[in-house]
């Protein structure tokens, strides 16, 4: 029983490039659970391969990085520094374009 428990263990979280970053992103994004939490269950998993274990946190955090990045322009295009932003509008008229209506209704 454990040698299958193993299998299924290294079929979906064994190898590192294969694992889905929507579930790390959804762990930090848990009120819970945060960076802290995430990083601690890597050093865990990964405990042999240090490398692995290493670069998955810094593919989580360019992840995380790139959310943030792209919630900041859209929530304030005007405030980008040396980025022209995109449109003149914000959130709630990309809402409302992408759903047909006004986003505020």
């Amino acid at each position: 029983m454990a040698k299958a428990m193993k299998e299924k263990y290294n079929k979906y979280w064994g190898q590192v490039d294969k694992n889905n970053m929507l579930v790390y992103v959804v762990a930090v994004m848990d009120p819970k659970k945060k960076m802290k939490f995430v990083t601690f269950c890597i050093k865990k998993m990964y405990a042999e391969e240090n490398d692995q274990g290493s670069s998955l946190l810094a593919s989580i955090n360019e992840a995380l990085l790139a959310l943030f990045g792209d919630y900041r322009r859209r929530a304030n295009p005007s405030s980008d520094k040396g980025c022209e932003p995109q449109s003149q509008g914000n959130v709630d008229d990309d809402l409302g374009a992408a759903y047909g209506g006004d986003a505020m209704a």
